[in-house]
């Protein structure tokens, strides 16, 4: 269950700087 929490953080952080244009779309591509 943690292993989904973490996942779901790491997902939830990158997608929101990346929506945000604080980040290149590039940096969804470290999502694995």
């Amino acid at each position: 269950m943690n292993t989904g929490l973490q996942d779901a953080h790491n997902l939830a952080w990158k997608l929101a700087f990346v929506l945000t244009q604080s980040a290149n779309d590039r940096l969804l591509d470290t999502y694995h």
